[in-house]
């Protein structure tokens, strides 16, 4: 959705840090359901919910660099 918008020249500056902190926190729960479960699973699940977790991990990381982008009172959209 956003790659489209800045695709097209209408990305809403104002709303990208709200969506961001929104995904952030959504995949911040996720990865720590998922090590707050682990010890329910097998222990052949183990590296799996741990690489999932990770997973999210960069996701959320991604999405800081993005939210800080738009932090600036002039973001550079290219």
């Amino acid at each position: 959705m956003w790659l489209a918008a800045f695709e097209k020249g209408t990305v809403s500056v104002s709303s990208v840090t709200d969506h961001a902190s929104f995904l952030i926190d959504a995949r911040r729960a996720a990865a720590t359901y998922l090590r707050s479960v682990e010890s329910h699973f097998p222990k052949s699940a183990t590296a799996y919910l741990q690489d999932a977790a990770r997973s999210y991990d960069r996701a959320i990381a991604h999405l800081v660099a993005l939210r800080a982008l738009f932090g600036e009172a002039e973001p550079d959209l290219s």
